[in-house]
């Protein structure tokens, strides 16, 4: 039997455990004990005695040696201080035995050593105070001074007086005695520097303070015992001296010594301990000339003593004043400025803004740019707070470099700057500096340890964007700069007044996202890769969905951003692998489906740390997959942002097996040292790459590349965002391994895809396209798509339209009579429908309605509507109907031939099809749009139960400030017939007078658009009523409200006052009025303010329609300009209509 026995400790390890300054105490207190008990001899006192110093210089040695007592440099000194004085003590007890005690020279060799001590302890602890407190604390010399002083007085009156009595002689004996006293206050004097500067709670200085302490007693008492001629050895005397011996030695074995010291910042102040100082010092020498002084001498010299300390506590409590003026001054600095960048900060960067505004002039504005370095904590997580603070003084650096004379940079805190432009002329100026600060940080900064790629996201907003105060030019600019680290990062973003809106829209889908992983809102949806060699299912990739309570689906690109600035993303991340293993274990039971493997994402802030692997390493084991089943996905700017943590991360997942894949290949940091480096299994093609395949060599000669050098390397491809046959076929030729896409299969949730796979068997001469056939039959299910274009085909079907409308209760300024009337206001735009409907009943479950117009760019695409109704609807009966309206519209946009742009207004945010919608299209985005402010009446039985505190008293002012002026204040409400075209053309009038007061282009200005609004207000179609509600003041009109009464909703269309009455308020009036009005019919349940009116500011409390806008286009590249483009297009198409009235 093999027996293990654990090594015995070595001699130095057991006293070491013990603890080295204990037993060096312990064995200088036996022999100093010894020194006083046993029968006194010359042998004896020589070895007890000197005994004592020895193992005192041999430990202050280890000390330095082999405990790392700190600093090392002042140990030495002491070390050589200790040796000297040993010498000195060893020669003197040698000289008591050859003389006698009686007879023994003076001076002597000894005294040469005994001095020689004192400088050398001196300057052991001066480089000790240095070294640890540098040369800053000049004001302890002034405390030195004083305690010199102090001693000197002393020393006089209490022995060095009885020297000077009578007949001085000058030899060698006198100066040596002098001596003594001399170097002892020059001793006590740095020695208590070393206490006012360095703080007693670190043992090793408060232990040499006492070794200090005990010499001065020592030598003092000896120097009376001299005078005396009483002095020999033995006597109590000599403990002080052991103790001095032993106190060093214990100092530096002390464990606190290789500690890091602690320090008193004397600078600017007088600690409790140096005020008790000053004070013994002043009164010690008065004193001891009072009680011992009686000599002539000890007078003057006691009073000289006094005068000089006098002088110095005077001189110090100047360099005091001195020193506070000088921190007054660095608090005020450091108040206004950053500490690492020398930057204002954000106080004195408002204070600068708020006198720019003052100051600002006619023809030049005030600018605020905010600067927010992209992904800056991976910085901080990978290369620690030393290379972040590198990179901020760095970042400070660029900064300063891009703005001009009388422009202002500052660092608000982390890595948030801002710059102060004061005179710009317009936005041009603004743009200048943002663009110079952009490519500033192009070039990768390098941080010592390596180089590292940073960008930064900018938000700018001017003073005429905001209202003339501080506070909203800097809310703006920071609202802007959120906004374009959303929209990409490395870009800079203007204010616009709708960002407010999507600010508070991102906090709350903030705020929400911290909840849905613990309400379950997360769900995966999965998309089949395809092996093009074989037609199976090789494996999926594993996509995420967020289930909102209330915005229904939200597609992953609204929400991911939000989860990596918040960190969430790693939490979300662990959840993804975990649900993405246990699902592809279930599928890996399935006939078919043994070979499986599953693939996720991974985000830059997984790639820190352990965490990744112990997420892999349990669910691997949870689930029972196995390691080589599990691909994980990072982009190549993850690679480039932290090469060294992500390849040790990585090889960390290929040593449990798990494949890396490279995602979007070629649009990111493209690099062959990356491909040499990291452990690859895999190469995803971006699909940029692929939706060019079929139009050009370049792509083809690309992709073939890719496929050549995946096979060098050991790698398989895999090509995304299949969406042709061409496509596929022209993959297959170039070699590559797998593919994934729309044309083979859409994403689905598992148990879509669990049904197809145990449908799906891969028999057959072409499994691929049989796979194909079945994923489609699977995403449309019992349903026949189709699209009607031109006013007349649409009209065929109006009665479904109108029974769909009235089952989904669609707002009328989107059901069809609405939309007809909007077709026939503007003909040259074509209008489009498309449509779901039942493939058993014909019943229609879905619709959209879009108006297409050609130009020289290509095709533009609204929505019905656009422009003049602010509300989209994309109509559908069920889910499964909306998902196959997204399919429907995705593929009629994809038959359209050449270039073409998408937007849809005011869509609810919610609405299944539009998040359908954004992931049916390759280049969309849906962006937060304003919400609609609305109030129910369940609980209100007049205006006052709604109208805020502040708003009644504004009403009650407004209507004092009418009674005053004996103005006649009317209201009044039209209907009907009594909707006269005078009164029409009374509000048009003011209309379009309030909108160019307001330094805007009127809407109504553009005859189509006019033309459009007099048929909504004349209620010239049978289909709608409208009521106009007007007041007037001496019977001009000075406000009014047009409402749609549509069902149980009363819609506030549009309202305008006349700016000649602003002064009255009249369109608060009028608001309360349609408001009270509203509430007292019981048909209405709900007010829509739809547009014109700030409910915010006139209600205590009202729902809010959340809205988003859809922006997409196709693989092709627009030219155009969207929303201006098509606004411009209507512009004109008026211009037309205009001419042909004319």
């Amino acid at each position: 039997m093999n027996s293990t026995r654990e090594s015995p400790l070595s001699l130095w390890d057991r006293a070491e455990g013990i603890g080295l300054w204990k037993l060096a105490l312990g064995a200088a207190g036996l022999m100093t004990t010894a020194y006083y008990v046993l029968p006194p001899s010359d042998t004896s006192k020589l070895v007890l005695y000197n005994g004592v110093g020895l193992l005192a210089l041999v430990m202050v040695v280890v000390g330095v040696q082999r405990c790392g007592a700190k600093p090392r440099e002042p140990y030495l000194w002491f070390a050589g201080g200790l040796a000297s004085f040993l010498i000195a003590d060893v020669i003197y007890y040698a000289l008591g035995i050859v003389y006698g005690a009686d007879l023994q020279p003076f001076p002597s060799v000894a005294d040469i050593f005994y001095l020689g001590m004192y400088p050398l302890m001196i300057v052991g602890l001066n480089k000790m105070v240095t070294q640890i407190a540098g040369s800053r604390n000049s004001a302890t010399l002034i405390d030195a001074g004083i305690v010199a002083t102090a001693f000197f007085g002393l020393f006089w009156v209490l022995w060095v007086d009885q020297s000077f009595e009578g007949a001085v002689d000058w030899d060698a004996a006198f100066v040596v005695g002098l001596a003594y006293p001399v170097m002892d206050i020059a001793l006590l004097a740095v020695a208590a520097r070393l206490v006012v500067t360095l703080h007693l709670k670190h043992p090793p200085f408060a232990i040499i303070a006492c070794a200090i302490g005990s010499l001065a007693i020592a030598d003092i008492a000896y120097n009376i015992y001299l005078t005396n001629g009483t002095f020999e050895t033995g006597l109590w005397l000599d403990f002080f001296w052991l103790t001095f011996y032993t106190l060093f030695a214990v100092a530096a074995l002390h464990p606190a010594a290789k500690e890091p010291p602690y320090i008193i910042n004397a600078e600017g102040k007088l600690t409790a301990r140096q005020l008790v100082i000053m004070f013994v010092a002043s009164v010690s020498v008065p004193l001891a000339n009072l009680m011992f002084g009686g000599r002539t001498s000890d007078t003057y010299i006691t009073t000289f003593a006094s005068v000089t300390l006098f002088l110095l506590i005077l001189v110090r409590v100047y360099t005091l004043m001195n020193e506070l003026e000088r921190g007054q001054a660095k608090l005020v600095y450091d108040a206004g400025h950053d500490s690492l960048t020398g930057l204002l900060n954000r106080v004195k960067f408002s204070e600068a803004t708020a006198a720019a505004l003052r100051k600002e002039g006619e023809n030049s504005h005030v600018a605020v740019l905010f600067i927010d370095l992209d992904d800056f904590k991976n910085v901080n997580d990978s290369l620690g707070h030393a290379a972040g603070d590198a990179m901020l003084a760095e970042a400070a650096t660029r900064l300063k470099g891009c703005v001009g004379e009388g422009d202002i940079v500052a660092r608000f805190g982390g890595d948030e700057f801002a710059i102060l432009v004061e005179q710009a002329k317009d936005r041009r100026d603004a743009v200048l500096i943002a663009n110079r600060a952009l490519e500033a940080f192009q070039k990768p900064i390098d941080l010592g340890v390596k180089t590292f790629s940073v960008s930064a996201s900018i938000g700018i907003a001017m003073d005429y964007d905001s209202k003339k105060d501080v506070e909203s030019l800097m809310r703006n600019a920071d609202v802007a700069m959120y906004l374009s680290k959303a929209r990409g990062k490395g870009r800079f973003e203007f204010f616009e007044p709708v960002m407010h809106q999507e600010a508070l829209d991102r906090m709350d889908l903030k705020s929400d996202l911290a909840k849905a992983l613990e309400n379950n809102e997360l769900i995966l949806h999965y998309q089949p890769i395809f092996d093009l060699t074989t037609g199976k299912v090789s494996m999926v990739e594993a996509l995420i969905r967020w289930r909102h309570p209330s915005r229904g689906l939200i597609a992953p690109d609204r929400f991911i951003p939000l989860a990596e600035e918040t960190g969430l993303i790693v939490p979300i991340g662990d959840w993804v692998i975990q649900e993405a293993c246990r699902q592809t274990s279930q599928w890996r039971k399935l006939r078919g489906c043994e070979d499986l493997s599953i693939t996720v994402n991974l985000s830059i802030r997984q790639l820190n740390g352990t965490r990744l692997l112990n997420t892999i390493t349990h669910a691997l084991t949870e689930s029972g997959l196995a390691s080589q089943n599990l691909v994980v996905e990072i982009t190549e700017s993850m690679l480039a942002r932290d090469a060294d943590e992500a390849s040790h991360i990585l090889e960390q997942l290929k040593t449990i097996g798990v494949q890396i894949a490279i995602d979007d290949f070629g649009t990111g940091y493209s690099s062959l040292s990356y491909l040499k480096t990291f452990p690859v299994d895999s190469i995803k093609i971006d699909r940029s790459f692929i939706s060019e395949l079929t139009r050009s060599s370049t792509s083809t000669a690309l992709i073939e590349t890719v496929v050549n050098l995946s096979r060098a390397l050991g790698a398989y491809t895999v090509a995304e965002g299949i969406e042709h046959p061409e496509q596929a076929a022209v993959l297959r030729r170039l070699g590559c391994d797998r593919a994934q896409g729309f044309y083979y299969c859409r994403p689905l949730a598992a148990p879509a895809l669990t049904a197809l796979f145990r449908d799906h068997t891969g028999d057959g001469k072409e499994p691929l396209e049989a796979w194909r056939q079945k994923a489609e039959k699977v995403h449309h299910r019992v349903i026949d798509i189709g699209v009607r274009e031109g006013l007349k085909e649409i009209q065929a079907v109006a009665h479904d339209i109108n029974e769909l409308n009235d089952a989904l209760d669609i707002p009328l300024m989107a059901s069809w009579p609405w939309l007809e009337v909007w077709f026939q206001s503007f003909p040259h735009w074509t209008p489009l429908m498309v449509e779901v409907r039942s493939a058993e009943s014909a019943e229609l479950m879905a619709c959209a309605f879009f108006a297409t117009i050609r130009r020289a760019e290509g095709t533009a695409i609204v929505a019905a509507g656009h422009g003049s109704s602010q509300f989209t609807s994309l109509q559908y009966r069920t889910p499964e109907a909306a998902a196959a309206l997204a399919s429907a519209i995705a593929t009629a946009l994809h038959d359209i031939p050449g270039a073409w742009s998408l937007e849809l207004e005011q869509v609810h945010d919610s609405d299944q099809t539009l998040v359908h919608l954004v992931d049916e299209l390759e280049q969309a985005q849906m962006l937060p749009e304003l919400r609609v402010p609305r109030v129910a009446f369940s609980t209100a039985h007049n205006a006052n139960d709604v109208l805020s505190k502040s708003m009644r008293k504004q009403l009650r002012r407004a209507q004092n400030k009418i009674n005053k002026s004996g103005l006649e204040l009317t209201i009044s409400f039209d209907r009907g017939k009594a909707i006269t075209s005078e009164l029409i053309d009374e509000i048009e009038s003011v209309h379009i007078s309030r909108d160019r007061h307001a330094r805007r282009d009127s809407d109504l200005d553009r005859p189509a658009e006019r033309e459009f609004w007099r048929q909504v207000c004349e209620a010239s179609v049978d289909q709608w009523e409208v009521e106009i509600a007007s007041l007037r003041l001496d019977g001009k009109l000075a406000a009014y409200v047009v409402a749609l009464l549509d069902g149980n909703t009363y819609r506030v269309y549009d309202g305008r006052m006349n700016t000649e009455f602003q002064h009255y308020s009249p369109g608060r009036l009028i608001e309360a009025a349609a408001l009270s009005r509203a509430i007292a019919d019981e048909r209405y349940a709900v007010l829509d303010w739809m547009n014109g009116v700030a409910a915010e500011k006139l209600l205590t409390a009202n729902m809010s329609e959340g809205r988003a806008r859809l922006v997409a286009t196709s693989t092709v590249r627009y030219l155009g300009d969207s929303p201006k483009a098509i606004a411009k297009e209507m512009a004109n198409e008026d211009d037309a209509i205009a001419e042909l009235i004319a």
